[in-house]
């Protein structure tokens, strides 16, 4: 399952830019904590300064984000298992048309929270 965050989602129905922003370097993988979450505070901001919304991509038990919510931000931070596309591979898969029309199926097995790898937050921006 994927879930959009409610900001990603009223950005895409408005067909405002958004800006798919990959979990793994804001979690202590990427930069030690508190390092980590001023990047995600720079990174946020710099991405609504240029007019568009930022969409933090991760998996949470078990569920797909693009766009997660703030209240959310600590549990990515804190994460301690990386997730790549090759690792999706499991129970719940889901089918995304993307705009070329060409298929991308992801998966989520995940039953805790994680961040996502370059390879998975494509596929899932794409949705």
């Amino acid at each position: 399952m994927i879930v959009l965050g409610d900001e990603v989602k009223t950005a895409i129905q408005a067909q405002q830019a958004v800006v798919a922003l990959e979990s793994t370097i804001f979690s202590t993988f990427g930069l030690p904590s508190p390092f980590n979450a001023e990047a995600l505070q720079m990174c946020l901001s710099a991405v609504r300064r240029s007019g568009a919304v930022p969409a933090l991509t991760a998996v949470l038990d078990g569920v797909i984000w693009a766009g997660v919510p703030e209240q959310l931000h600590e549990r990515v931070l804190g994460a301690t298992v990386k997730v790549a596309a090759r690792a999706l591979a499991g129970t719940a898969r889901r089918t995304i048309r993307t705009p070329s029309r060409r298929t991308t199926t992801l998966t989520s097995k995940s039953s805790f929270g994680t961040r996502t790898s370059m390879a998975s937050t494509r596929p899932t921006s794409r949705r």
